[in-house]
C-alpha cells in the first residue's frame, strides 16, 4: 500500500456511540485516556486500526481522533492491512456487494493484473 497515494487519515471510520462497552466506546475511552482527547457518548469519532500509538494499545488495537485531526497528530500509525482486512475483506456488506456482482474478495485481488473490467469479474 502506498503511502503517498494514500494518506493515513483515509484509513478512519467514523461511528459514533450511544451506549458504554461497544468497540467505538472502547477506543474512545482508551485515546481520551492516552491522547487527552474528550469524547462521551453520543460523539462521532475516527476510529482507526493502529500499528504503534504513544501508548500501549487496546487489545483490538482500536483508537478514536476527533473529526478533522489525523493520526500522526497523536503519534499514531494507522495498520493499513489491518484496516483493509476489517473494512472490506471481512465486511458482510462489501461481500454482499461482490456477490451480486457474481464475485469475491480473493478473486478480485487475484485480478489486479486484467486490463479490463469484464476480465476483472470473470
Amino acid at each position: 500500500i502506498d503511502n503517498e497515494q494514500t494518506e493515513q487519515k483515509d484509513f478512519g471510520q467514523p461511528f459514533g456511540f450511544k451506549k458504554r462497552g461497544t468497540f467505538a466506546y472502547k477506543a474512545a475511552m482508551w485515546s481520551n485516556e492516552h491522547l487527552g482527547t474528550t469524547f462521551d457518548l453520543g460523539d462521532k469519532p475516527l476510529i482507526f486500526f493502529a500499528k504503534s500509538a504513544p501508548a500501549p494499545l487496546p487489545n483490538n488495537r482500536r483508537v478514536a481522533v476527533e473529526w478533522g485531526d489525523t493520526p500522526d497528530q497523536h503519534g499514531i500509525e494507522v495498520d493499513r492491512l489491518m484496516s483493509i482486512d476489517s473494512l472490506f475483506a471481512q465486511s458482510n456488506s462489501f461481500s454482499a456487494i461482490l456477490g451480486a456482482l457474481g464475485t469475491n474478495w480473493d478473486r478480485c485481488i487475484s485480478g489486479v493484473g486484467t486490463s479490463t473490467l469484464d476480465e476483472w469479474f470473470s
